[in-house]
């Protein structure tokens, strides 16, 4: 019954773990996407004028 027990934290901790890093990537390709869209933005700015 232990080693059942275990075995099942092990995987909800490996899932948080998951969680964590798909959040982060999450928050990263967000940022990066959103650098990318305020520098296409400007560049239109500056070729306008």
């Amino acid at each position: 019954m232990k080693r059942n027990n275990k075995r099942l934290d092990d995987r909800g901790l490996f899932c948080v773990e998951q969680a964590i890093l798909i959040k982060f990537l999450g928050v990263w390709f967000i940022g990066v996407m959103w650098a990318f869209w305020r520098e296409y933005k400007f560049r239109n700015e500056v070729n306008r004028w």
